[in-house]
């Protein structure tokens, strides 16, 4: 390992030493020439490298707003599957204990293979937090504000501040009674 440190050291002294041989070159032979020709053709050649470096910077920024707009998308997907399934577990109330289990398997794991592919650090980190709480006997309403912090998340990760919404008014968009589950 240290052969090649030194290798990939002397490379780089060596391309130094190059780079400043033709910088000394190009110097030597732009003072040489009349002075207006060396002007235009400094102007030029600076004209030139701005340029290039304007098309592929803005290039480079238009790839990167694609990805983030396909990432937006994405976002969008997991998290409305979730919030829909959320919806769906407390409006059949008729459902057998198997089969609210068998959903909320599904959506879980909906959730860690897209969620973990596509949502921000922060969400994904929320849903850790509320995933664990569950596992670990956290109480209805421990879980239930864990699952409102999820929401809050989903939101700020498709561009909502939430600057004027609480855990509550996220449970009261879905269930009756949240004054219940934010006095225990």
């Amino acid at each position: 390992m240290k052969q090649n440190s030194k290798q990939q050291i002397f490379l780089g002294l060596v391309l130094l030493l190059v780079v400043a041989a033709l910088g000394g070159a190009l110097v030597w032979f732009v003072f040489s020439l009349p002075k207006e020709l060396a002007v235009t053709l400094t102007v030029g050649v600076l004209t030139v490298i701005a340029t290039l470096w304007t098309t592929r910077s803005t290039k480079l920024k238009d790839r990167e707003l694609q990805i983030q707009a396909q990432q937006a998308i994405r976002r969008e997907e997991v998290a409305t599957r979730f919030m829909e399934s959320f919806w769906e577990l407390v409006q059949n109330k008729n459902w057998s204990d198997k089969e609210k289990e068998n959903h909320i398997k599904n959506t879980l794991k909906d959730f860690m293979v897209n969620g973990s592919l596509w949502l921000s650090d922060e969400t994904v980190k929320t849903f850790v937090d509320y995933r664990l709480a569950a596992q670990r006997g956290a109480s209805d309403s421990e879980t239930i504000i864990y699952l409102a912090r999820l929401m809050l998340a989903f939101r700020k990760d498709l561009g909502h501040t939430n600057k004027n919404l609480s855990e509550k008014d996220m449970l009261d968009v879905f269930l009756n009674d949240t004054d219940a589950i934010f006095k225990a």
